[in-house]
């Protein structure tokens, strides 16, 4: 929404860190409905890793997201992210798809976007939103389980035949679980990535903007290190009930923080049983193709 902004930030940093000899990444997440070709060619140059916000195919898509007047965007974002998707050579573009219990068909979205020519496609289901509405259950996270499990079949299927099939829930699973992850928490909030509000005050992360529980201080004092530390502490996974007696805390890291202080821990089994069906297709992949992700 404020181009200018964006580019500026990006100039600058890239400026900085050539006088400093260190490398600086770029990513940015959008809705896909005011990019322009001119974007595409700006993200190209700096090697941008793009997220794009496609909660389904056409009216399932559209559902979720409708323009303010009513009218879907589904369209109107395939048409603008073309570019994108053309160009791509050192910018990557992935779909990041938040399933609800009306978008559940994940293995029609997963091929329609990788033959889109995505990068990489995640699903991600809704467990908290601003209005409480199309929040994902018990049960309705055990159908999306059963599709991300297909999912992860068909990815199997792919990777025996030599394919690439850039499935990112099960690519970035089987990174963890082969690499011997020891992961405490869920991400880096508070630790290596905080949010920004437009008053210059520190947080959590930019879920967490404006909301006492993750305050981390100020852009002109920095971070406050007794409420870093004090957050830190209280958000590793062995002090979380009951992620301290879970087998897979490890792997989970306890799961997004903002989701649990606000809505608890719902999708435990969906996460445990996903990762319980990703360390046997691990066993599988190493078995029957050595070396598969070399």
């Amino acid at each position: 929404m404020n181009r200018q902004a964006i580019r500026e930030a990006t100039i600058y940093a890239e400026t900085i860190a050539k006088q400093k000899q260190i490398q600086v990444s770029y990513s940015i997440t959008t809705n896909g409905t005011l990019v322009t070709e001119s974007d595409a060619v700006f993200f190209e140059e700096y090697g941008f890793s793009i997220t794009i916000s496609l909660d389904g195919i056409g009216k399932d898509h559209d559902l979720n997201r409708p323009m303010k007047g009513g009218k879907g965007s589904y369209d109107r974002i395939i048409k603008n992210i073309q570019p994108l998707l053309s160009m791509q050579r050192k910018m990557q573009v992935s779909a990041r798809v938040t399933v609800t219990p009306e978008n559940t068909d994940l293995p029609a979205v997963l091929d329609e976007f990788i033959n889109m020519g995505f990068h990489g496609v995640g699903f991600s289901p809704l467990l908290r939103s601003s209005n409480g509405q199309n929040e994902m259950n018990k049960e309705q996270l055990a159908i999306m389980l059963e599709n991300m499990i297909a999912c992860g079949l068909n990815f199997e299927k792919n990777v025996l035949a030599g394919k690439r099939y850039p499935f990112l829930n099960m690519v970035n699973a089987l990174k963890e679980i082969s690499k011997g992850t020891h992961r405490p928490y869920p991400c880096g909030a508070g630790a290596g990535y905080m949010g920004v509000s437009a008053d210059e005050e520190l947080f959590a992360c930019h879920r967490f903007v404006n909301e006492e529980v993750g305050k981390m201080g100020d852009l002109t004092n920095g971070v406050e290190a007794d409420l870093q530390n004090n957050w830190l502490a209280s958000r590793h996974v062995n002090t979380q009930d009951p992620c301290s007696q879970c087998w897979a805390r490890y792997l989970c890291g306890g799961g997004c923080h903002h989701e649990v202080i606000e809505k608890g821990r719902p999708a435990c089994d969906y996460i445990r049983s996903w990762l319980f069906y990703t360390i046997q297709a691990n066993e599988r992949l190493s078995r029957l193709k050595p070396n598969w992700n070399n």
